[in-house]
């Protein structure tokens, strides 16, 4: 089952229509029986050990998103199955939480908590999904889950293409 709402709609003018942010956040119905949703995720430790840096430090300090260390998992200029990366990276789609996706200037994000301090952002073109017309920005607008589920099911396909990884502790900083 799949089920989304709005969290944050800000608009770069006065209608949601103009160049804005949306961001999504996606239940995808992945219960584990008998565990609570944060029992199933990544350890810390293990997040922490696939950079040499600190990524609560590095969120604190960055001003914008794109200020925190984009990951080697993806060579820039290159990009990758989401698959692929999470291999990589050693992540399991069982072991994430609160899916979002926020739409930005043509590019969407994609962000799954992985352990209880650290979600993983993922940056993705709109291949797949109609945005002529600002088809993309009235639908998000409209508020409605059903409207949603089937751009979600798109995002989250193992072999969509993605670039721009991210590490960071906070999804509302930015």
């Amino acid at each position: 089952m799949l089920e989304a709402r709005i969290v944050r709609a800000a608009a770069h003018s006065s209608t949601l229509l103009s160049i804005g942010i949306v961001c999504i956040v996606v239940s995808l119905g992945r219960e584990q029986a008998g565990l609570e949703p944060e029992d199933k995720l990544h350890e810390d430790h293990a997040v922490e050990q696939l950079v040499d840096y600190n990524i609560g430090d590095a969120t604190k300090c960055a001003s914008r998103f794109f200020d925190i260390p984009c990951l080697s998992v993806v060579p820039l200029g290159e990009s990758q199955q989401r698959q692929t990366v999470f291999e990589a990276l050693e992540l399991e789609d069982s072991r994430t939480i609160d899916f979002q996706y926020t739409y930005r200037h043509k590019v969407i994000f994609l962000t799954w908590r992985i352990s209880p301090s650290y979600f993983v952002t993922l940056m993705t073109g709109c291949d797949g999904i109609d945005t002529s017309s600002d088809e993309l920005m009235v639908r998000f607008s409209q508020c409605r889950p059903e409207l949603h589920s089937d751009i979600a099911h798109i995002l989250v396909d193992s072999k969509r293409e993605v670039f721009g990884v991210r590490l960071h502790t906070s999804v509302e900083r930015f």
